[in-house]
This record gives C-alpha cells, sequence and structure tokens, in this order.
C-alpha cells in the first residue's frame, strides 16, 4: 500500500510542479514550489500532531486487548 502510494504521488506530483513552474511571480519558480510543498507539508503535521493517540491505551480505534497492554 505504501509503494503504491509512492507511485501514484510521484505520477501526480508532476501536472502541479509544471503549473507552478509557468507561474509568473516576483520570485523563482523553484522557490514559489518549495513554499507550496512546504506549507502542505507544515499542515499536515499539525493535524497528525493533534490527532495523534498518546498510546494505545487512549487511541480510539484499540479494543480489549490492546488497550491493557504496556
Amino acid at each position: 500500500m505504501f509503494i503504491s502510494g509512492a507511485a501514484l504521488a510521484n505520477a501526480y506530483s508532476g501536472a502541479p510542479a509544471y503549473g507552478i513552474a509557468q507561474a509568473k511571480a516576483s520570485i523563482g519558480p523553484w522557490r514559489v514550489l518549495f513554499i507550496v510543498d512546504g506549507v502542505q507539508t507544515c499542515l499536515i503535521a499539525v493535524l497528525v500532531w493533534t490527532a495523534m493517540a498518546d498510546s494505545p491505551a487512549t487511541a480510539y480505534f484499540s479494543k480489549g486487548r490492546d488497550r491493557n497492554r504496556n
């Protein structure tokens, strides 16, 4: 699943990168692409930080035996 997700990401990342590279801006197109990708990464990091459980015992998807393990 992870490897196929990486292949799909590589396949679909070219179109937005091409579009951003063709845009006219006061800064270089590589800088715009770096900013766009960096903002996405930071937003996902904040979402994961807030949604991730502290331990298996507090995870909403843990049930039964998994909650009792230390």
